[in-house]
């Protein structure tokens, strides 16, 4: 108390700033107070006795606070690692879903081209003519060994 000055004045009292204006019915009314003691000793005795309780009471209420803050932070944790890990689950089982189908289809696609390869060359077959039978079927299975070949 020795770095405030003595004032008897509340309003010109060194208050510290409170921009959350928590603190500012328990000024008026501590100061209120304050001039109901009427030089009375007893008073005065009980004044500073709730005061040193408020003191305590805040300290302690500010321990638990801390204590439930972190407990809600913990919680906040988990539940935000939980809900990761399951979005993580569904975005796999997505993936492996989309590339199920895309495996699927490229199976597919082969199959068509190895059949149109086959197409071609009896295409080939039928246009050849003057070809000797089996150079053309030769040509076609190298066609289509070759398309087949590419889709691996």
């Amino acid at each position: 108390m020795n770095d405030i000055p003595f004032e008897t004045n509340a309003s010109k009292l060194p208050w510290m700033q409170d921009p959350h204006g928590f603190v500012s019915n328990l000024r008026r009314e501590g100061c209120r107070s304050i001039g109901r003691i009427q030089a009375d000793e007893p008073k005065l005795a009980v004044f500073m006795d709730t005061l040193r309780v408020l003191a305590k009471y805040a300290a302690a209420k500010m321990d638990e606070q801390k204590m439930e803050r972190e407990a809600a932070l913990l919680r906040l944790a988990a539940k935000t690692k939980q809900t990761t890990a399951r979005n993580m689950a569904d975005a796999n089982a997505i993936e492996n879903q989309l590339q199920s189908q895309i495996d699927s289809l490229k199976a597919r696609l082969g199959n068509v081209q190895t059949r149109k390869a086959q197409a071609e060359a009896e295409q080939m077959v039928i246009a050849a003519g003057g070809k000797s039978r089996a150079k053309v079927i030769r040509e076609a299975q190298q066609t289509a060994d070759g398309i087949g070949g590419a889709q691996s």
